[in-house]
């Protein structure tokens, strides 16, 4: 028997016209704080990139080249990494594999369970908009190399991301965080909402501010057992799409 979930977003208590949550500036401020150095963080997205490119025939040794990290070390609990060391793995991936979907490969990898505490948390809120609410909050947990955007307004919500300042001058960087962070999304989103959860197109939106690039944009209608909207300009459907981005079935 199939078992669907109830709508999250229309249960909840409060209701609110327009609602919306972001890390920023929190989490550019806490990254500032800490620094793009400092080992402070856990090697969750490490693990996962490290694992999904181990799988396809890469070398310990060259996915970690730079990192300076073992790769016994890779999954262990104990192991902090920095935003560096992270940026540092990712500029390998995009070196070592030829697959355009690598990002986002990685990024379904990663799971509401995976991220200890931050996880149990997100995953013991009452209700849709709380879990969100709090995501965002204390998303600067993550090891962020985006910033995120959930944002209700009337039938639809959407998250919009935008990767860190620090991935600007590097544009195959800045498009991998990007597409890395829209796979964590529908990942967790799937692990919160259920498994039929599933996107329907990816955008890039353009701001009127003077930014060198433009944040990604996730649009949802606000209801647990529809598929999530976005818009994008000519998406294409995956694994099979020539430019590497994503849609996929309503």
């Amino acid at each position: 028997m199939k078992h669907e979930r109830p709508d999250q977003l229309r249960s909840s208590r409060e209701v609110h016209k327009s609602f919306a949550r972001r890390t920023q500036p929190e989490a550019i401020s806490d990254i500032s704080k800490i620094g793009i150095r400092e080992k402070v963080y856990e090697s969750i997205k490490l693990a996962a990139e490290f694992d999904t490119l181990f799988h396809q025939g890469v070398s310990a040794e060259e996915i970690l080249r730079g990192v300076m990290i073992r790769s016994e070390d890779v999954h262990s609990p104990k192991t902090r990494i920095s935003l560096g060391q992270l940026m540092t793995a990712y500029q390998n991936a995009i070196r070592l594999s030829a697959d355009r979907h690598l990002p986002y490969r990685v990024g379904t990898t990663i799971h509401v369970s995976t991220y200890g505490m931050y996880g149990y948390a997100i995953l013991c809120c009452p209700d849709f908009r709380k879990a969100m609410d709090f995501a965002t909050s204390y998303h600067a947990l993550a090891a962020p190399l985006a910033t995120i955007e959930f944002r209700e307004e009337g039938e639809l919500a959407t998250w919009s991301i935008e990767p860190i300042l620090h991935s600007v001058a590097d544009r195959q960087l800045y498009r991998f965080i990007a597409e890395l962070q829209v796979g964590i999304h529908i990942s967790l989103m799937r692990d919160v909402m259920g498994p039929a959860f599933a996107p329907q197109e990816i955008c890039r939106r353009k701001r009127s501010a003077c930014l060198i690039r433009r944040p990604t944009t996730l649009a949802l209608p606000k209801s647990s057992s529809a598929a999530a909207c976005a818009s994008r300009s000519q998406p294409t459907e995956l694994p099979s799409n020539q430019n590497g981005w994503i849609k996929s079935r309503p």
